[in-house]
């Protein structure tokens, strides 16, 4: 059998804070999508982040990216493979763009009520919490994450409003150990679990530069509206809440208790195709906290819809 050679065109990394580590880790599951070899994918993106990682960061990232890919190494004794997740189809999407525009404030105008304006109050109501369900929340995108009960929180409750990042998915457990055999208050293994989330977060993430933003005359935070407003027609979840994150992108809180990991895969099979982050499936996944302070663009991450299970 000869070999061949493909050519994967990359972007330049991300700076820190702005997604760097889930750069690293896309660009390895893209690059297993294609049969390459851990190895090559470690030479390639030393030479292009190298300069940016730290000790260890790549080949870390690496290793989870191919084990997602591989299914976490649950079944790599049997080579089965969880299919790639589609590419944004922009034909699709300017279609949608055409025939249903939406801008921000046409969400915002249809929000069924008010968020409470403390981040803990959302996110207590949202979930109906009593006090002692696990919560995750971290200090910014790359760290100071913690898990806590509700009780726990409302302790510190002053200091909140500052920070950035939340789980949507409540934990079972405070910490637990990470793909790197560490303890970490925020990983799979202390998550809620597959199949076992309440929130699925569809964040169509556009850039300005992006030809998208050209082609359609809109700017990413309205085409992101245009896209929720859409799915909040035709979806069969329910849509709970929606998140201006502080800079170019809407993010989506639907809610999918009782689905199956299948079902949610297969619904973001379907967003991904209008240019969802697949990883708003994973029960583990980070956002922006609601009502919480974006430090780097001095935002507010504000609730523009407002929709809870009452």
């Amino acid at each position: 059998m000869s070999a061949h050679t493909i050519t994967l065109p990359i972007k330049p990394p991300p700076r820190r804070g702005e997604g760097f580590n889930d750069w690293l880790r896309d660009r390895a599951i893209e690059a297993a999508s294609y049969n390459a070899t851990p190895e090559s994918v470690m030479d390639e993106l030393e030479r292009i982040a190298g300069h940016v990682a730290r000790a260890g960061e790549i080949k870390r990232q690496i290793e989870r990216g191919f084990r997602y890919y591989l299914g976490d190494c649950k079944d790599l004794a049997k080579g089965s493979r969880r299919p790639k997740w589609p590419e944004r189809n922009d034909e699709l999407l300017l279609d949608l763009l055409r025939d249903h525009p939406a801008k921000v404030d046409d969400l915002t105008a249809i929000s069924p009520a008010g968020a409470p304006v403390h981040p803990l109050d959302v996110l207590r109501e949202l979930h109906g919490a009593t006090g002692g369900e696990l919560l995750c929340l971290g200090r910014s995108p790359t760290g100071g994450f913690e898990t806590l009960s509700f009780d726990q929180w409302e302790k510190r409750r002053d200091e909140l409003p500052r920070y950035e990042m939340a789980v949507p998915n409540l934990m079972r457990a405070c910490t637990a150990l990470n793909m790197e055999g560490e303890p970490s208050a925020r990983c799979r293994d202390n998550s809620c679990g597959f199949g076992g989330q309440r929130f699925i977060v569809v964040e169509p993430d556009i850039d300005p530069e992006d030809d998208l933003c050209r082609a359609s005359g809109m700017t990413p935070p309205d085409i992101c509206a245009s896209v929720i407003m859409r799915l909040l027609k035709a979806a069969e979840l329910p849509l709970r809440m929606v998140v201006y994150s502080g800079g170019k992108s809407l993010h989506a809180w639907f809610e999918c208790k009782g689905a199956t990991q299948e079902r949610i895969e297969a619904t973001f099979r379907h967003l991904c195709l209008y240019g969802a982050d697949y990883r708003g499936c994973l029960p583990e996944q980070q956002f922006r906290l609601p009502q919480g302070w974006r430090a780097d663009k001095g935002a507010r991450q504000a609730v523009i819809y407002f929709n809870p299970n009452r």
